[in-house]
């Protein structure tokens, strides 16, 4: 066991010089074993994952179709004039 300068209790190797283990197909085959009772709650819970995925992008589409829809709505001129709010609600307005 190597020196450490700390009390007995924290004096404990914990491997960290150790190489990781090796991953085998039996071992892979144990771990995913336990989990196959609960194969439809954790599809259930992908399933859900990529809802809430889906849904977070749905605020950014209709305001990006807004966006675009009265964009074409008001008429563009040549001057920088038709960027200001007042004018441009004015021209939206009368088109």
């Amino acid at each position: 066991m190597a020196q450490y300068c700390i009390g007995p209790v924290m004096a404990t190797d914990w491997g960290e010089g150790d190489s990781p283990p090796k991953l085998e197909r039996a071992l892979l085959r144990r771990v995913f074993g336990y989990f196959v009772p609960y194969r439809r709650r954790g599809a259930g819970a992908l399933l859900s994952i990529l809802a809430q995925s889906v849904l977070g992008l749905a605020p950014a589409l209709v305001f990006k179709t807004l966006i675009d829809y009265l964009a074409s709505r008001i008429p563009a001129s040549g001057t920088s004039r038709s960027w200001s709010p007042r004018v441009s609600r004015r021209r939206w307005r009368a088109g």
